[in-house]
C-alpha cells in the first residue's frame, strides 16, 4: 500500500463530514491507500459520523482510539497502526483536492531520496477576518505558501501538520512525535520538533505546490482572545525548542517591539504589537517553569 491518510479528531460531530467528503472524492486507485481516523477521546457523535460517511467506501479505512488526549500521542497511534509506505496527515477541518495523492506521488518520484513532503494551505475564503487581522496571521492557522514550484523548503521552513507526508519507516524508526509536547506545550511545535530531529540526519523536506488544502477553521478561532492565546503558545513552543534543541527563536523584548513596528507600518493593525507581547510572554513563562523545576 502506497499511502495511509491519517486524521486526528475529537468532538467534531457533523463538522467532520466536510473533510471526509473531500477524501471520498480523491482520484487514486483505492487499493493503494487507506484512511486511518484516530479518535482522541470524543464524547459526541464523531465516531458514528465517521462510520456513516465512510460506509461503502472503496478504499480501506479503520478507526483507532487514543484515549489519552494529545495530538502527538494520537498522531503516533495513527502512524504505528498504518500500513502504507507513506503516512499523510490531514486535519479534521481541511478540504483536500481530488489530485492530492497524485501530487504527492509525483513529488516522491521527483525527489526519491526525500523523506518528508508538505503542501500549501490557505484559510477558507468564507471566513470573516476581523478588522485587525492581516495576512501574516494566517500562518498561525497552519497556512503557508512558498510559490508554485516543486522544491526543497527554504531555510527555516517546513510542512505543517494539517498537510504533510512522511515516509513510514523513517517516522517509526524516529519513534514518532514527541509526546512530552502534549503535556508541556499543548503540542504546538509537534511537527517542528520532529523535523529538527529528522534534519539532523540529513533528511530533506520538499514543498509540493499541487497538494494544497483549504483550512476550514471555526470562525471563533479568528477571535481576539483565541488568536492571542495561540500566539502565547507560539512563544511557549519556541522556548521548548530553544531549551531542548538549541534553536535560536529567543528575541529580547526590544526586538519584538522592532518587529511589531515594522509590521505595523506594513499592515496598519495594532494587533501586531499585542501578538509580539503574547509571544514574548509565552516564551518567558516556559523558561520560568523550567527554572523553578530545577531549583
Amino acid at each position: 500500500m502506497k499511502f495511509s491518510i491519517v486524521m486526528i479528531t475529537r468532538n467534531r460531530g457533523d463538522k467532520i463530514r466536510t473533510v471526509l467528503g473531500s477524501i471520498k472524492e480523491i482520484e487514486y486507485s483505492p487499493e493503494n491507500y487507506e484512511v486511518v481516523v484516530v479518535d482522541n477521546g470524543s464524547s459526541d457523535n464523531t465516531v458514528t459520523t465517521v462510520k456513516q460517511e465512510l460506509k461503502g467506501a472503496l478504499f480501506n479505512w479503520h478507526i483507532q482510539e487514543e484515549k489519552i488526549k494529545g495530538i502527538c500521542r494520537a498522531r503516533n497511534k495513527g502512524a504505528f497502526t498504518s500500513k502504507g509506505d507513506w503516512v499523510i496527515y490531514v486535519d479534521d477541518d481541511a478540504i483536500v483536492p481530488v489530485k492530492w495523492l497524485h501530487a504527492y506521488e509525483t513529488a516522491i518520484a521527483e525527489f526519491p531520496d526525500a523523506v518528508v513532503f508538505g503542501g500549501p494551505a490557505e484559510l477558507d475564503s468564507n471566513l470573516i477576518r476581523p478588522w485587525w487581522w492581516c495576512e501574516k496571521f494566517d500562518w498561525t492557522m497552519s497556512c503557508q505558501n512558498y510559490g508554485g514550484d516543486l522544491k526543497p523548503y527554504p531555510e527555516g521552513g517546513h510542512p505543517y501538520g494539517l498537510n504533510m507526508a512522511i515516509r513510514s519507516d523513517v517516522l517509526k524508526n524516529s519513534e514518532g512525535f514527541n509526546t512530552k509536547l502534549d503535556d508541556e506545550i499543548s503540542s504546538f511545535a509537534d511537527e517542528t520538533e520532529l523535523f529538527i530531529r529528522l534534519m539532523k540526519d540529513g533528511n530533506q523536506l520538499i514543498y509540493v505546490p499541487e497538494a494544497k488544502v483549504i483550512h476550514c477553521v471555526e470562525q471563533n478561532r479568528l477571535g481576539w482572545n483565541a488568536y492571542m492565546a495561540r500566539r502565547e503558545l507560539v512563544g511557549r513552543s519556541h522556548a521548548y525548542l530553544d531549551y531542548h534543541h538549541g534553536t535560536e527563536f529567543k528575541h529580547p523584548f526590544l526586538k519584538h517591539l522592532r518587529i511589531a513596528l515594522e509590521d505595523f507600518f506594513r499592515y496598519l493593525t495594532p494587533a501586531v504589537f499585542v501578538q509580539e507581547l503574547y509571544e514574548w510572554r509565552g516564551y518567558r513563562k516556559y523558561i520560568s517553569e523550567i527554572s523553578n523545576a530545577m531549583t
